[in-house]
């Protein structure tokens, strides 16, 4: 069995984690940083926010830079299907898995 390490960026963004994971991820490329720096530079802000600080909810959806497959927990059982396996095949081809 032979060990298989994706790469992984720093991501500068650590507080929202399912953020700071699809960045360490993206970030690998450096021809990422010009989206990087384009939706998260904040110039300015107030004391009060009527609004709070959040980043887009379809972050995922609207990000050119990951293709993102979903699907829920149920089609595993349904299929039979292995987790275990499933994920370390994933991982073998250079695909990876968040859950």
């Amino acid at each position: 069995m032979s060990i298989v390490k994706l790469p992984m960026a720093e991501s500068p963004i650590v507080g929202f984690q399912h953020i700071a994971y699809a960045l360490s991820i993206i970030l690998n490329d450096k021809e990422s940083l010009p989206w990087y720096y384009s939706n998260y530079i904040q110039l300015v802000s107030g004391n009060s926010f009527a609004t709070p600080m959040t980043f887009y909810p379809n972050w995922f959806d609207a990000n050119p830079l990951l293709y993102i497959q979903t699907f829920k927990k149920e089609i595993m059982k349904f299929g039979n299907i292995d987790i275990h396996s499933f994920i370390k095949d994933c991982i073998d081809n250079k695909t990876y898995f968040y859950s």
